[in-house]
């Protein structure tokens, strides 16, 4: 019983190191960036005020300003103290790094924004787990 276990873990470890070796992945495939971390990966805003600029630069104009700390973004770019950012509609543009917050967050949608139905059970659904987070952090 005891060699069966045996066999049975030294088989499994054999297929992971294949699988592991067969996908090409390596430390040196993965893109060098500025910050030292993967690209692309998801953060959030960390400020109610963050200009996004056309280009890597002051000098470059603000497209648009996020007034809503904690929206997720992905970064797909980095030069410098610059980042690449895409939100959850596809709109790109370069952020200052230290607005941006390594905390992951999240956007929930609905497919029919009209459903007040979908929408009122999200809503419900939303509150209650709040509310129970709430309640067991006070104990």
């Amino acid at each position: 019983m005891a060699l069966r276990r045996f066999f049975s873990a030294v088989v499994l470890a054999a297929v992971l190191l294949v699988a592991s070796a067969s996908s090409g992945f390596s430390a040196k495939d993965s893109p060098v960036t500025t910050s030292g971390l993967p690209v692309p990966r998801y953060v959030s805003l960390k400020s109610d005020h963050v200009n996004v600029r056309a280009g890597p630069t002051k000098d470059n104009d603000v497209a648009w300003v996020y007034t809503r700390s904690g929206l997720p973004v992905e970064i797909t770019a980095e030069f410098e103290n610059w980042r690449r950012v895409r939100d959850s509609e596809g709109a790109e543009g370069w952020v200052y790094h230290s607005l941006l917050s390594g905390r992951r967050t999240a956007v929930i949608t609905t497919n029919r924004a009209s459903d007040n139905a979908t929408n009122n059970l999200l809503g419900l659904l939303l509150t209650s787990r709040i509310e129970i987070a709430i309640a067991a952090d006070r104990e």
